[in-house]
């Protein structure tokens, strides 16, 4: 996919952020045209897209609707690429300060209150912040790495127990279609209920025959 460069502009310095994350990989585990691929996913999901040469600034509003500018900023040697993500930090101090001067307003009797309240804020919103962040880069850095599938660490073997419905597809071990868990390893196959008379493969007919017994047969007995 080629990148619209008329819809570019120039991106300024970023400022000072909290949150910055960075990754490495090497260029084999990653996709080809891995810069439009990030860039088409990330105008696929973001709002306020803007692209230059290998960095692309984006807007996040999933965290208590609240606008961050998002940078990501891809740069490649001979081996590896570096992705470095960079959340603004202006609205996260904005909001930080304004709680902090409400809880001043209320709290004017109890100085250590204020401390406290103050710090454990602090603390809660940040850790907040950090963990989405740090959840929504890797997975946006995610997209342009190759994916290993099942097959790729599966050995023949293994992948001939799954084909198998006569042992279980985690160890190989022999089982029948009346194994709810693996008598080997104990992996749960599936839940199935069957009457006492199906404990075998053969079936067992039974013949009921009602006999009407006379009152010369009970006196004779």
């Amino acid at each position: 996919m080629q990148i619209n460069r008329n819809s570019t502009k120039n991106i300024t310095k970023s400022h000072f952020s909290f949150f910055v994350f960075q990754y490495t990989t090497d260029l084999s585990e990653l996709k080809e045209q891995y810069f439009s691929v990030l860039y088409s996913y990330i105008l696929s999901r973001f709002q306020d897209v803007v692209t230059s040469e290998f960095t692309i600034t984006f807007t996040v509003r999933h965290l208590f609707y609240i606008p961050y500018k998002v940078r990501v900023r891809c740069k490649q040697n001979k081996e590896k690429l570096q992705c470095r993500f960079r959340v603004e930090s202006e609205n996260f101090i904005a909001i930080s300060v304004f709680v902090i001067l409400c809880a001043a307003l209320f709290s004017y009797t109890s100085f250590s209150f204020f401390m406290w309240f103050s710090a454990i804020f602090l603390v809660v919103f940040y850790l907040i912040h950090y963990i989405f962040f740090s959840s929504l880069c890797s997975r946006i850095y995610n997209q342009i790495r190759v994916r290993e599938t099942v097959d790729d660490f599966l050995s023949q073997e293994q992948l001939a127990w799954f084909k198998n419905p006569n042992v279980c597809p985690a160890c190989g071990s022999e089982i029948t279609k009346y194994h709810s868990y693996c008598p080997s390893c104990g992996l749960f196959l599936s839940k199935k209920t069957f009457s006492p008379l199906s404990a075998t493969e053969q079936s067992v007919n039974i013949t009921y025959t009602y006999v009407e017994f006379s009152n010369e047969t009970e006196t004779k007995k």
